[in-house]
């Protein structure tokens, strides 16, 4: 991962994946700081910018969702496949600094 770092001079790193911010940490280059915003970030990692999902509500969405399918008219064909928008709420850290 490193090596992507540097070949395309990235300056942060958005990823669900906890362990990214692991990796980028294990080798620091203070000559090209890379920053990390985690996209499901738990609320037990101050030191991680991010999101925090509302994963009860996105699991109670789902639940309704589903439901709804269930509940439908055998013949309802819809070709528009059914979605739900549950806000997460960001978490300043200090694994991504602002550009001045």
């Amino acid at each position: 991962m490193h090596a992507w770092v540097k070949k395309h001079r990235i300056e942060a790193v958005m990823s669900n994946w906890g362990s990214i911010s692991t990796i980028l940490e294990q080798h620091p280059d203070p000559t090209h700081p890379v920053g990390f915003v985690s996209l499901c970030r738990e609320l037990k990692a101050p030191q991680i910018a991010g999101i925090v999902p509302n994963l009860d509500l996105v699991g109670q969405r789902a639940v309704a969702l589903l439901g709804s399918i269930i509940n439908a008219p055998a013949d309802l064909n819809s070709s528009t496949p059914l979605t739900s928008y549950v806000e997460g709420t960001w978490h300043d850290g200090p694994s991504i600094q602002p550009q001045n």
